[in-house]
This record gives C-alpha cells, sequence and structure tokens, in this order.
C-alpha cells in the first residue's frame, strides 16, 4: 500500500493515506475522492499478474516478488521509473530459467516473465535493468 501511496502523491493525485479512516460514515463521505484516484491511477498504471501454476512454496514467493519489484519502482523510486500509462504484465512460467523483461517501442507497456519453481540469477537487477530501458523509452 505504501508504494501506490507515495505513488499518488508523486503523481499530484493526493494522498491516499489521509482517505482511510475507521469511521464508516467518514469512509462512505470519502468515496467518491478516492474512486476518483483510484480511476486516475488506473489511467496511469496497471499491472496483471498471470500465475497459470500452484502458487505454494516458491511459487508463491515468486508471484508476489515479481509484482514488488515492479512496484519498489514507482513508489518512493519513482524518481527513477514512473509510468505516465504504464501496464505491467507479469507472468509466471514454469518452464522459464531466468528472468525476461520485454519493453514497448514508446515504454509504457513492459511484460516480466520469470521461472515459477526457481528464483533466478539477480532478479532483482535482471527487473530493474528492464525498467531502467522503459524509462529511457518514455
Amino acid at each position: 500500500m505504501s508504494y501506490a501511496v507515495e505513488y499518488a502523491k508523486h503523481e499530484g493525485l493526493g494522498d491516499l493515506k489521509s482517505l482511510a479512516v475507521d469511521n464508516k460514515e467518514v469512509e462512505k463521505a470519502n468515496r467518491p475522492m478516492i474512486d476518483d484516484m483510484i480511476k486516475e491511477i488506473g489511467q496511469k498504471f496497471s499491472m496483471t499478474v498471470n500465475a497459470p501454476v500452484e502458487c505454494k512454496g516458491l511459487a508463491y514467493e515468486m508471484m508476489m516478488r515479481y509484482p514488488f519489484q515492479v512496484l519498489t519502482r514507482i513508489g518512493p523510486g519513482g524518481q527513477e521509473w514512473g509510468p505516465t500509462g504504464g501496464e505491467a504484465h507479469i507472468t509466471l512460467d514454469p518452464k522459464a530459467t531466468d528472468i525476461a523483461v520485454k519493453i514497448s517501442p514508446d515504454g509504457k507497456k513492459f511484460a516480466v516473465s520469470g521461472p515459477a519453481y526457481t528464483e533466478a540469477y539477480d532478479t532483482q537487477g535482471k527487473i530493474d535493468k528492464g525498467l531502467q530501458r522503459a524509462n529511457k523509452n518514455r
């Protein structure tokens, strides 16, 4: 959640955290603002995760790690890579042995795929390098 909060601030969408309350009436009153922020964030960045495997053990860890690596780049690291219409597609591939990052020519769409049952060497570094390439193409 903190990465989404930082991204929203970075993009001038407001402070999502200030809208989170424990009072149901205040939450109901804030709902239209929250919906507007979510809609704006969705137009700037979206992510899908495809995990055609049973996500237990290491596969579960990888299913969580790949999106986390991407999200760390749009939160506090937003200066390093902040999508202006980013669309992320992340896939756990049971046959893969390494991380692959593919980027559209305009840098707005990218796909990260990686092994489901083994950990690739330098997973974070490979995802970071791929996103740096995407940043150069924006």
